[in-house]
């Protein structure tokens, strides 16, 4: 499993900060319904050069500039990683494994958000 929002259109590499603050609404915009009805909220930190801290909070249909201490989920991971992962590559489980991506909290809860973040151009 991996996140890959990005479509054809997008980017080859797109940052934290983008990903977060341009893509993320833009989709919740688009699937205000279908991410009401998934529910969860994911904070994420992201290290490094142009890193930071965001929740996406799919009940909500928005996203916080910081990591929410009660969300369901806390995922952590430096720029490098979470670039790779928002464009299909590694796998999640290959970059649990390494190391490179930390999870904590409701695991249950990743499906909701794969399919909240599938690729724009891609069907329900």
């Amino acid at each position: 499993m991996s996140i890959h929002l990005l479509n054809k259109t997008e980017p080859g590499e797109v940052s934290p900060k983008v990903f977060f603050e341009e893509v993320c609404p833009r989709v919740a915009a688009q699937r205000r319904e279908e991410w009401a009805k998934l529910g969860g909220t994911f904070a994420f930190v992201i290290s490094g050069f142009n890193g930071g801290a965001w929740t996406l909070d799919l009940a909500g249909a928005r996203v916080i500039s910081s990591a929410a201490k009660n969300a369901d989920v806390h995922i952590d991971c430096d720029v490098e990683t979470f670039g790779h992962l928002i464009n299909g590559r590694p796998q999640l489980h290959e970059a649990l494994t390494n190391g490179k991506l930390k999870i904590c909290g409701d695991r249950t809860l990743l499906r909701n958000l794969g399919v909240a973040l599938r690729p724009l151009d891609t069907g329900p």
